[in-house]
């Protein structure tokens, strides 16, 4: 069962995309809430899921005006689930029978629109039951408006009351006689008795005759849920020039895949994301370069890509394929451990232990930034080495950045950063030199290729850290001791 933590969801960007769904209903946005990943016994309600999303697409624009219509209609909606799930024993009272209607009236109206969209769109396992015998019983005159009272339509014995209550206030209006007035107030008293019995009868009759439509009403929200879930799901694909993921067995792969939230904050700076494209097979893969040279994003915007594609969604990628993961794995600096007193590396240690164990009893998506950072370089070296030589050897997939040299030759795939690779340092150099020293940072952020290629054969990580320093200045003397050192 995949099942990451608040927290992973926020730091891969998960929880971003919830929030941007922006489902339209109540019932919508607490099954936005709720979404989680197709396990591998639930292959067929996942392909379903995005078949339901591609039939709306190819309709979307043909139907736009149903859609809009739709969308209106669920968010009008009020939640009346907690009236619907009272006991056996629970009798409406007015207040509820007024939402119970409002809901039945916006049902009613919305169904239609839903049946000629669904004319021409075609979804599956979307379907709503007929209540308008349920309207009936809460609007038996039939006036289709939205509010709601004890109708004399109800009991000849509450028209009669009613008749009489009204024939007595008329003569309290007009009687002089205070000792007679007191007596027909007093006999009023006992009429308004009579009238909320009566009226207490009909609207526990109303209740139990209500009872047998009670799940036919749950099953209508459950449904409106879904279907505007997937009208969001699929209003987010087009927006995003999204695609349809294929479902594999054995390999993960994303062409030109993005990170929404990483590119709307990019956007505000004048900036723009480097789709990251990327292939996995079982086994280890590493992604080496510097700092600077987006390692971590090309991670979170993997694990993201591939979360959403579990959850029915379609993925933010030119291509996908992901397979059915049976539990997604990641491993990053814990800082609430290191809050609470114990090192990142304990932390990360702690961590690796329980993905090992996952990894054994299940198809994993393991990812792993920067493991072992927190210890000193030779040791983190030779157990990161042992690391992706570990699960290299398992079916499980495995995606990890590293810093360190001599890794990837433990790992069946190699990616690194391009990074600098493709500029010319020269030309650079003197573009910082032009400016102040604080944008130079920027300068070569601005030229930073975070693309990512394969390598092929034996290579280390590359140099951009060295390239870096001999770019921003760094003092001479320091340069010359590192160059030395490579």
């Amino acid at each position: 069962m995949i099942d990451l933590s608040y927290d992973e969801k926020v730091m891969i960007g998960f929880e971003y995309v919830i929030e941007a769904l922006k489902p339209v209903s109540c019932f919508g946005i607490e099954k936005s809430r709720r979404i989680r990943p197709f396990d591998k016994t639930q292959k067929a309600q996942l392909m379903k899921e995005l078949d339901n999303i591609e039939r709306i697409l190819n309709v979307y624009d043909r139907c736009r005006e149903e859609i809009d219509i739709l969308n209106r209609f669920m968010a009008h909606f009020k939640d009346i689930r907690p009236s619907l799930q009272r006991g056996e024993d629970y009798c409406f009272d007015e207040v509820e029978f007024f939402e119970l209607k409002n809901f039945l009236i916006q049902s009613r109206q919305m169904y239609p629109v839903f049946q000629k969209f669904n004319a021409v769109c075609g979804l599956a396992d979307i379907d709503f039951y007929d209540t308008e015998y349920a309207l009936d019983l809460v609007d038996p005159d039939h006036t289709r408006v939205p509010s709601f009272y004890i109708s004399e339509t109800y009991s000849e014995k509450l028209r009669e009351i009613r008749k009489a209550k009204k024939s007595i206030e008329i003569d309290i209006r007009t009687e002089q006689n205070q000792e007679r007035k007191e007596q027909l107030l007093a006999d009023r008293v006992r009429i308004v008795v009579r009238e909320e019995e009566e009226e207490s009868r009909i609207r526990r009759d109303i209740t139990d005759k209500l009872r047998p439509y009670l799940p036919k009403m749950l099953h209508n929200i459950q449904m409106t849920a879904n279907l505007d879930v997937l009208i969001q799901k699929a209003r987010m694909a087009r927006e995003n020039d999204c695609v349809r993921p294929e479902v594999t067995e054995d390999e993960l792969y994303f062409e030109n895949m993005i990170h929404p939230q990483i590119q709307e904050v990019l956007k505000g700076k004048s900036k723009k994301f480097t789709p990251v494209s990327i292939r996995l097979g079982r086994g280890t893969s590493v992604i080496t370069g510097a700092n600077m040279g987006g390692k971590s994003v090309a991670l979170k915007t993997t694990a993201l890509n591939a979360m959403l594609v579990l959850c029915g969604f379609y993925p933010f990628a030119e291509s996908a394929g992901v397979p059915m993961f049976e539990e997604i794995h990641f491993v990053a600096e814990d800082k609430q451990s290191i809050d609470q007193g114990l090192s990142s590396f304990g932390a990360e240690i702690m961590q690796l232990d329980a993905v090992v164990q996952a990894s054994k009893r299940a198809f994993c998506l393991i990812i792993l930034d920067e493991f072992a950072r927190g210890t000193n370089p030779d040791e983190g070296a030779v157990i990161v080495q042992a690391v992706a030589k570990y699960f290299n050897e398992q079916s499980s997939m495995t995606l990890m950045t590293t810093h360190y040299d001599n890794v990837a030759e433990y790992a069946g795939a190699h990616y690194q950063v391009i990074g600098l690779k493709d500029v010319d340092t020269e030309s650079l150099r003197r573009e910082i030199a032009a400016s102040t020293a604080r944008k130079g940072v920027d300068i070569i952020a601005k030229h930073m290729n975070y693309g990512l290629y394969q390598v092929f054969g034996k290579a280390d990580c590359p140099k951009d850290a060295l390239n870096i320093c001999r770019m921003l200045a760094l003092d001479e003397k320091i340069l010359t001791i590192i160059e030395k050192s490579y």
